[in-house]
């Protein structure tokens, strides 16, 4: 199979954990803000969308906080890929907890919505409620952000602010040599 031209090289093992981590955790952020907002819209058509969006923060959350436990990249995209019931069953095996939910049941519920796009004529049964699903991802960003903050990654931390500038994804710094 030839290789697409537009590929770039990118391999998730190049970059250290913690840059990983990081980065993992400032775009949950992002997709996690992009969903509050689609889902406070009025147009219905962007429902399954704010879904996915959300899906995929609460997929880069857990990256993060598997990558701050140092597990291996190359394990998190080859072998447990996008699912997040997957995702979930290696985090707790790392010891993660989240009071109050239901992990497992939620998980399995949104984790079609991971696929969506990838493969639009998926048929999903709409039975998640959006404002319980971002408490939800409130909740995993809590329950993550000591070990995050243990890490070194204290992105979510009041106050700090990570920069996603200092690294490019091979690893070098930016403006230097």
């Amino acid at each position: 199979m030839q290789q697409c031209p537009h590929y770039d090289g990118y391999r998730p093992e190049v970059l250290p954990h913690d840059v990983a981590a990081s980065r993992h955790q400032a775009s949950a952020k992002h997709y996690a803000r992009a969903a509050d907002m689609l889902f406070s819209s009025p147009d219905a058509g962007v429902r399954q969308p704010a879904f996915f969006a959300l899906a995929h923060a609460v997929e880069l959350l857990l990256k993060a906080f598997l990558l701050a436990r140092e597990v291996c990249p190359k394990r998190l995209a080859k072998d447990i890929g996008h699912c997040l019931e997957c995702l979930w069953a290696e985090a707790a095996r790392e010891r993660l907890t989240v009071p109050g939910y239901d992990m497992p049941v939620l998980m399995h519920h949104l984790s079609p919505y991971s696929r969506i796009f990838r493969y639009p004529d998926m048929e999903i049964q709409d039975t998640l409620n959006a404002r319980e699903l971002m408490g939800l991802f409130a909740a995993l960003e809590k329950a993550t952000r000591s070990v995050l903050i243990r890490a070194g990654l204290d992105g979510l931390a009041p106050g700090r602010k990570f920069d996603m500038t200092v690294f490019t994804h091979k690893g070098a710094k930016e403006g230097g040599s």
